[in-house]
């Protein structure tokens, strides 16, 4: 496990850690991994975000700020609140599915990804 005020400053990104107080990056658990499957890099719930080995590596060395900023967009967007952030989540998300989006432009269309993903972008990567 890793403070997301070391992932922070490991990552160079410009954000205020005392925002960030009590949030960490963890290793994603194995029951965790088989749930959401393998090409899934990190997962956030609240103010724990756990991530594939992998990427925790990455992240403990700092090489990684555009999944750091990326999932502390999403403790952002759960600190509205659980059931507020899960209905709009999974909303939008089934929602563009019904109106026949396949998986990957569903996921991509939910509000909160784009969010993210524009953050994400802002440190270097493209989640594309």
């Amino acid at each position: 496990m890793i403070p997301a005020s070391v992932a922070i400053e490991r990552a160079g990104i410009d954000l205020d850690v005392s925002d960030f107080g009590g949030v960490a990056f963890e290793i994603m658990p194995p029951w965790m991994r088989s749930l959401v499957g393998s090409r899934i890099d990190g997962v956030t719930i609240g103010t724990r975000i756990f991530l594939s080995e992998e990427v925790f590596d990455a992240v403990v060395l700092g090489e990684r700020p555009d999944i750091v900023a990326h999932e502390l967009v999403h403790v952002q967007q759960w600190s509205k609140g659980a059931a507020t952030f899960l209905v709009r989540y999974l909303g939008e998300y089934l929602r563009l599915r019904v109106y026949g989006l396949p998986h990957r432009a569903a996921y991509f269309g939910i509000s909160y990804e784009a969010a993210a993903y524009e953050v994400s972008r802002s440190q270097g990567r493209d989640p594309g």
